[in-house]
């Protein structure tokens, strides 16, 4: 009586998962094979010996008309079809959902249509050469016409999987449904998998094989969820979504293994796509790698309205060959218009996103990106996200975190290359503040789901940069704009960026769509690491540059698109510094800046240094172009003045200026001065030695 009891309540569950609105029958006897059968289109004949069914269909595509379509646990149904490209449509009229408990077969590919929803129990075992299981319905007219439009009839039936569905090579597993749930194995070898949860759904062939599938309508509660395993190595896995009510709740979640590895040069996608409401959750592991040698990382996109990546979810595109592609939220920059942009991202701690190359290759891309033109879009990000290059040999990929507002305290990362040039993190919000703690009041959130930014500037550790320097990955920080809002588009370095170790280089940009401004140090140690600090980019009359400590690099490079000054409070040291401010006036006079080589396009420019560094220090103001040091010429419209404060000053190429003012040229040496060809009003003295040394 107990294991009665026990089997009435396991039976009574499955059945309210296939429809909470259909009425719940009897589990099927074991021996049960679908009944009613009539052909409706097409040629095909139904035959059953004892616990098997036979329908052996001679023409290309053949509808029937089942009053029901239940298999028992001991029953078989085989569909045996001319070919891989013929069709079977299956309409089930019964007022319940079907219950696949045993087995069924086809060269070809099977369509169950039962608006109550489809079972397949958990010894049931469907190998086929593609199987659409659905709640939605196609006319007999469109399905003989090779339409695969499919579009639901008002009931609140699902799909749910807890046996084995496999597709033969290169076919496909769909199942199209409001609720579309996968509690078993569904494989699909260089074929695709698609669980789609809507009320219209548009499926595309090419040939025998599913290409993709769209989601036309939203419905209610719409679910697609997975425990388990889907796998179509060297195929596709989609799993889309599209709610008619869910806000902050989930309409795909995942909590199982998706795998869709690469086979010899077919790369594997796995796409998550959630429509314009509901959360799309990510767990367990998506994986999308090049395992065996010589093969390259596949591609895992995961986007919606929102996306939350939970601890412990592993999403892994690696690569032996290099890195593939992990998307959260959108593409690179959010410019792939094939994947929807999230208007809010969550990768907590705990989770991975990983494409690195593992052998040789380049690392791949990496991305968390939420809406930037959403004002309330924000990505946070509190994970790992890799995208090292090879162990033998190529570069570090690429990484980036975007949104209006970002918050990145917590996160790590490494696009770090062993035997190649190092990759980038890109940090990409609309105004950021860089410190040494998280800062409360700026860390955006979405604790029980709020998903909304705290404050109007992000954040990014300084300890998070610099750990990223450490490892020979370059940091790109970029205000594209100042997004409105409060927004102002501007940078600040309020904690230090100081690179402890000196191999291996490594760059760092900050690139402000207004204003840029440095209250503490930075230093990059490395030999050849070069440090680019931007502003006005958008042009604004607004745009300066204030560099209010002490920065230290192989290269600082400084851009003012903007008319606003580029002044300075504490030293420079380069061994090159380039400049350019066309209209922009740039002081950099500190007596202690240790400049050798100059390249500048400015409006006006002054620059101090305290000695000669072999052929050039120099101050200067005018537009100028070229490079005292190594000079290759300067020109300008205005004033021009180079000055050394107790070293040389080497010029060996021309310096031109248009300027008629009795100030135009001056040429400034504490020790020797050496002058190329030079033209216009020209003053050029020695205030602090004897030793000038004129050449044409």
């Amino acid at each position: 009586m107990k294991y009665l009891l026990l089997q009435g309540l396991r039976w009574c569950m499955l059945s309210m998962a296939v429809s909470a609105s259909a009425q719940v029958s009897t589990p099927v006897a074991s021996t049960q094979l679908p009944t009613g059968g009539k052909v409706v289109t097409g040629t095909a004949s139904i035959q059953s010996v004892g616990n098997v069914l036979n329908i052996n269909q001679s023409s290309q595509r053949s509808a029937i008309n089942w009053n029901t379509f239940n298999v028992g646990s001991g029953a078989k149904v085989n569909f045996i079809q001319p070919s891989a490209s013929s069709v079977t449509l299956n309409r089930v009229l019964d007022t319940n959902g079907s219950q696949i408990l045993g087995s069924i077969s086809a060269n070809g590919q099977v369509f169950i249509s039962n608006p109550n929803g489809v079972l397949f129990g958990p010894n049931s075992q469907v190998n086929v050469g593609g199987l659409i299981a659905t709640t939605q319905n196609i006319s007999v007219d469109d399905f003989m016409a090779g339409k695969s439009t499919f579009e639901g009839t008002g009931a609140a039936g699902a799909v749910v999987n807890q046996g084995t569905l496999e597709a033969a090579l290169g076919g496909y597993i769909a199942l199209l449904a409001p609720s579309v749930r996968n509690e078993g194995v569904v494989l699909a070898r260089e074929g695709t998998v698609a669980f789609a949860a809507s009320d219209k759904t548009v499926v595309q062939f090419n040939g025998p094989q599913l290409v993709t599938v769209m989601v036309d309508k939203p419905v209610l509660d719409a679910l697609v969820e997975n425990k388990q395993m889907v796998r179509a190595d060297g195929g596709l896995v989609i799993f889309s979504a599209r709610s008619a009510n869910a806000v902050l709740s989930s309409v795909i979640r995942n909590t199982g293994t998706v795998q869709a590895n690469t086979i010899v040069n077919k790369q594997g996608r796995i796409m998550l796509e959630g429509g314009t409401q509901g959360v799309v959750e990510v767990g367990g592991t998506l994986q999308a790698s090049g395992i065996d040698a010589g093969t390259q990382g596949g591609t895992i996109s995961a986007t919606g309205d929102k996306v939350s990546v939970v601890s412990g979810a592993l999403l892994e595109a690696t690569g032996q060959a290099g890195g593939g592609n992990v998307l959260v939220g959108g593409g690179w920059q959010g410019s792939d218009p094939t994947i929807q942009s999230a208007n809010a991202v969550n990768i907590a701690s705990g989770a991975v996103l990983n494409a690195s190359a593992i052998q040789n290759g380049k690392g791949g891309t990496v991305v968390a990106w939420s809406d930037t033109q959403n004002s309330a879009g924000v990505t946070k990000v509190q994970g790992t996200l890799l995208a090292r290059g090879g162990a033998e040999g190529g570069d570090g990929g690429r990484i980036e975190t975007s949104g209006r507002w970002i918050s990145t305290g917590g996160a790590s990362g490494d696009a770090s290359a062993a035997k190649g040039n190092g990759g980038q993190w890109l940090f990409d919000p609309y105004d950021v503040d860089i410190i040494s703690t998280p800062g409360v009041t700026n860390q955006a959130t979405n604790t029980a789901n709020t998903w909304s930014p705290v404050g109007n500037s992000s954040t990014i550790l300084n300890s998070d940069i610099t750990s990223l320097l450490n490892a020979g990955t370059s940091v790109t920080v970029l205000v594209p704009t100042t997004g409105g809002g409060g927004l102002s588009g501007n940078i600040k370095v309020s904690a230090p960026i100081i690179q402890q170790a000196a191999s291996p280089s490594a760059n760092l940009t900050l690139s402000a769509y207004r204003n840029l401004l440095i209250d503490q140090p930075i230093t990059l140690s490395g030999s050849t690491g070069t440090l680019q600090l931007t502003a006005g980019t958008g042009s604004s009359a607004l745009g300066y540059i204030s560099i209010d400590n002490a920065i230290t690099a192989n290269t600082v490079s400084v851009d003012n698109f903007a008319s606003g000054p580029v002044t300075q409070s504490f030293p420079i040291s380069a061994n090159n510094l380039r400049i350019s401010a066309p209209l922009s006036n740039v002081t950099l006079n500190d007596t202690s800046n240790q400049i050798g080589a100059l390249a500048a396009n400015v409006q006006s420019l002054s620059i101090k240094t305290n000695q000669g560094v072999d052929r050039g220090s120099l101050y200067g103001s005018g537009m100028a172009v070229g490079v005292v040091g190594d000079l290759t010429g300067v020109t300008a419209t205005g004033d021009i003045a180079m000055s050394v404060m107790n070293g040389n000053l080497f010029v060996d190429k021309s310096i031109t200026t248009t300027s008629t003012t009795t100030t135009a040229l001056k040429l400034n040496a504490g020790a020797s001065l050496n002058t190329g060809a030079y033209s216009g009003s020209n003053s050029v003295n020695n205030p602090y030695g004897p030793n000038i040394i004129l050449a044409n």
